[in-house]
């Protein structure tokens, strides 16, 4: 595997569960 596709991997990842991370974090804020 080339490089940059491992950096699109990587990068994709990181948008999948800073975005999970995110919604669970707004979730638990409305709560309160």
């Amino acid at each position: 595997m080339p490089v940059s596709a491992w950096i699109m991997f990587i990068f994709g990842c990181l948008v999948l569960y800073g975005g999970l991370a995110l919604c669970i974090y707004i979730s638990l804020k409305r709560k309160k």
